[in-house]
């Protein structure tokens, strides 16, 4: 996966991502309002965040309206992106960080309570994608909890094929160009089904692994960290 084309990507697509991606993702707010839900926390805990691929800011405001002692700490690859983050989160910037950096190979820190990513992982080939669980999976404290929402291919070929029409309609219906769409898709995406996901979540060490939520190509699933066993 060529990073820095993903990079320039987001740069130029960060003044108007907010407005655009309800357009190009189903049930985009219902899957904003379920990760939050998940966090298994009471509002009283001060958790330690991390939003992993943040984009502007979404899930970092969630977890910092939901838990108003949580520190979180906002990491990811364009600057733009940050930037727009920062104007986002504003109010609550003593209680957050930004980093900016390639989640695939930098340095994204440890001790967390609970690490977020949304709509980023995709864009990891699937060996640097359990790569990246186990790193996740060594970031968190124990008793943390992982949660990623992202694009997903169908389990057979058959039902990625209906996945992918029933999206591309969803994009017409909102006036978008989903021809254009799945030019993009199809050189910067790497989207592996839940099933093979939840897999190497396990691998890497998380219990309690699952698929809470799915329509078509869409998901969210995670796992928690309970032990600190085997971490070597």
């Amino acid at each position: 996966m060529n990073m820095q084309r993903v990079e320039d990507h987001f740069n130029q697509d960060a003044s108007d991502y907010d407005s655009h991606i309800v357009k190009f993702v189903p049930y985009y707010r219902e899957q904003n309002e379920m990760m939050m839900e998940l966090l298994p926390f009471e509002g009283t805990a001060r958790p330690r965040g991390l939003d992993l691929g943040a984009g502007t800011g979404v899930l970092a405001e969630g977890i910092l309206r939901r838990y108003p002692l949580a520190e979180v700490t906002v990491f990811d690859l364009s600057d733009n992106m940050l930037a727009a983050a920062r104007e986002r989160l504003k109010k609550f910037e003593n209680r957050t960080t930004f980093l900016k950096g390639d989640f695939s190979k930098d340095d994204f820190g440890i001790g967390y309570d609970l690490i977020l990513s949304g709509l980023s992982i995709h864009h990891l080939t699937n060996p640097n994608k359990q790569k990246l669980f186990r790193r996740i999976y060594l970031a968190l404290n124990p008793g943390g909890v992982f949660l990623n929402r992202d694009i997903i291919k169908g389990a057979t070929e058959r039902l990625d094929g209906i996945y992918i029409r029933l999206w591309r309609a969803y994009v017409r219906s909102n006036g978008q160009d989903d021809a254009g769409l799945m030019e993009r898709y199809y050189a910067e995406d790497v989207p592996a089904c839940v099933e093979d996901q939840l897999e190497w979540m396990r691998q890497a060490g998380f219990v309690d692994v699952s698929c809470h939520w799915q329509r078509t190509n869409y998901a969210i699933y995670g796992g928690h960290k309970y032990t600190t066993d085997n971490e070597s």
